[in-house]
């Protein structure tokens, strides 16, 4: 389950390392007891989904591998397509590699770091 608030997309990847963004706006809203949206075509190549997240536009997020790789990437580079699609390659991963999660950076500006440059001390 995510929350989403204006200008998120959600952002779906697959084990071989194929992922896309999809404004939410494409994803009608249900009541109790529907049946769901389809979000991602399946591909025996692109492998199978391992990651649906909400994002904006200037986030980053962190893929991690199976070989225990950790990839920082911005979330923009990923384009924005259709909720049927296949999505693009999001990474290059070796013979026998998989993607296991992607997660959100949760780094925040420091606060109190801009506070002190500027008090006279």
């Amino acid at each position: 389950m995510e929350v989403v608030g204006e200008g998120m997309e959600l952002l779906v990847a697959t084990a071989f390392g194929y992922a896309k963004r999809t404004p939410v706006q494409e994803y009608p809203t249900h009541n109790r007891g529907g049946k769901g949206v389809r979000t991602f075509e399946y591909d025996e190549r692109r492998g199978n989904l391992v990651a649906a997240l909400a994002v904006h536009i200037d986030d980053e997020i962190f893929a991690i591998t199976s070989a225990g790789g950790v990839i920082r990437t911005p979330v923009e580079p990923v384009r924005s397509s259709k909720r049927q699609t296949k999505g693009v390659k999001l990474m290059d991963l070796p013979d026998g590699v998989t993607l296991l999660a992607v997660a959100r950076n949760a780094d925040e500006p420091d606060a109190s770091a801009d506070e002190a440059d500027g008090q006279d001390g």
